[in-house]
């Protein structure tokens, strides 16, 4: 890729693979700091249910779930042991940990991903792309003989939202879109609450409450007095300068801290 004149490439780094020990893993991370990457996505292996890694392995997710030593995946202790140390090497080669599985050289973070986790405005384009446009989610048709058909001629159609927001008023349950949309869903407050913050906390500065207030018209303390308590009471969240942001804790089992922001 250098010799192709590239000048801005990542690397993807997955550990708490099955036979994968911290001596392997940290060979790869020293391997990879060599070549000098501008971006490095480093991740824990999720098995997840209903494919066939799923089915080799899921005597030790059972084994894991239970609270009990796995036979070929890593124990838990281990994948945060290899994540600690990722963090460590990295940092020494002078990269900066902006969100809780990626790094990168100053002025090298994604900003495609960094516009999903700050909820902004993104605009797909071709067959089965998905776009996100003043709290619409869309996606096109996935089929290929349908997309070429109708981008012949594209006009705009009211759709009827999916079943989950028929409860909502009815001007909210209608949807402008196009003939290439197969999906078209508004995001209702709650949902916007939630994405803004399981989505912003995922990068290390966190979220800003004043951008909170901003777009939702009250403080996040008066959406989530008791979990903002709890969370910091438990060394997983921490306020600082206006902004709320994950511990190294939280970062640790930050699908727990994040699952508790969900509104019932």
């Amino acid at each position: 890729a250098r010799k192709n004149v590239f000048d801005n490439i990542n690397v993807d780094l997955m550990s708490s693979l099955p036979g994968q020990t911290m001596e392997s893993f940290q060979k790869t991370l020293h391997q990879v700091v060599r070549l000098r990457p501008e971006h490095i996505s480093a991740y824990s292996l999720i098995v997840e249910e209903g494919t066939p890694f799923f089915d080799t392995y899921q005597e030790d997710v059972k084994r894991q779930e239970a609270g009990e030593q796995p036979l070929w995946l890593p124990p838990e202790e281990q994948v945060n042991t290899m994540t600690h140390m990722t963090e460590r090497i990295l940092a020494e080669a002078g990269y900066h940990h902006y969100e809780i599985s990626n790094y990168a050289k100053p002025g090298y973070e994604c900003r495609h991903n960094i516009g999903y986790w700050k909820r902004e405005n993104y605009l797909g384009l071709g067959i089965g792309a998905a776009s996100l446009m003043e709290n619409v989610r869309y996606r096109n048709t996935g089929d290929i003989y349908d997309y070429l058909k109708w981008t012949k001629e594209i006009h705009e159609v009211i759709v009827q939202a999916p079943e989950g927001v028929k409860n909502a008023a009815q001007s909210e349950a209608m949807v402008r879109a196009t003939n290439l949309h197969s999906f078209a869903e508004p995001i209702l407050r709650n949902a916007q609450i939630e994405e803004f913050m399981f989505l912003g906390l995922r990068i290390t500065e966190g979220i800003s409450r004043q951008a909170f207030e901003q777009a939702f018209g009250v403080s996040v303390e008066a959406v989530y007095p008791n979990v903002l308590v709890k969370l910091a009471g438990q060394g997983l969240l921490e306020k600082q300068g206006g902004r709320i942001f994950l511990t190294q804790r939280g970062q640790d089992v930050s699908n727990y801290v994040l699952a508790q922001f969900l509104i019932n």
